[in-house]
């Protein structure tokens, strides 16, 4: 990613990480890719153009007790879960 490339031209953009198939070795994998993404265009000066979702084949892909937690993280960084 190149993120001053990004900073310098303010065009709103998306990053979908999708989750092909389930099950997969580590689940909440996808979710810490958003998270990391999060914090570097936060760094970057560029979050705000940029919407991160990630997406799946199921309804939910972790188990229950990390739905709670992981919810409450994507909520608090604007990460969008679309099943």
């Amino acid at each position: 990613i190149h993120l001053e490339k990004k900073k310098k031209k303010k065009k709103k953009g998306k990053l979908a990480i999708a989750i092909g198939a389930t099950p997969y070795k580590c689940p909440v994998a996808p979710f810490e890719v958003a998270f990391i993404a999060d914090d570097a265009f936060r760094a970057a000066g560029c979050r705000d153009e940029i919407d991160i979702v990630v997406t799946s084949p199921v309804p939910w892909p972790l188990p229950d007790p990390a739905k709670e937690i992981f919810t409450r993280l994507m909520l608090e960084k604007g990460v969008e879960y679309v099943p």
